[in-house]
């Protein structure tokens, strides 16, 4: 079942959100900041609809902050307030 991302960014607008530890040490090791993760999600689409994850309906959002830098997203898409899994800047395969 694909994920209401307008239910989703309402949730993220009225209770905000959470990262887990993962999805926090990886903004960390990105210089990447709650802000930043905010503006992406509410900015976002979702590019991937994960129903059958382990942690429970997820998605993958890809979004771009205020300054244009992109982000991709493993958000849970049932909980609130909503939980970032992990978040990272994507880059081009080599």
């Amino acid at each position: 079942m694909k994920a209401d991302f307008k239910k989703i960014k309402r949730m993220i607008r009225d209770r905000g959100i959470k990262l887990s530890l993962h999805a926090y040490e990886e903004a960390f090791a990105e210089d990447i900041s709650v802000e930043e993760i905010r503006e992406a999600l509410l900015d976002g689409t979702i590019i991937e609809d994960y129903a059958t994850h382990r942690r429970g309906p997820c998605c993958l959002v890809y979004g771009q902050t205020d300054t244009g830098r992109d982000l991709h997203l493993v958000i849970t898409s049932s909980l609130s307030p909503v939980l970032i899994i992990t978040v990272y800047e994507p880059k081009m395969p080599f």
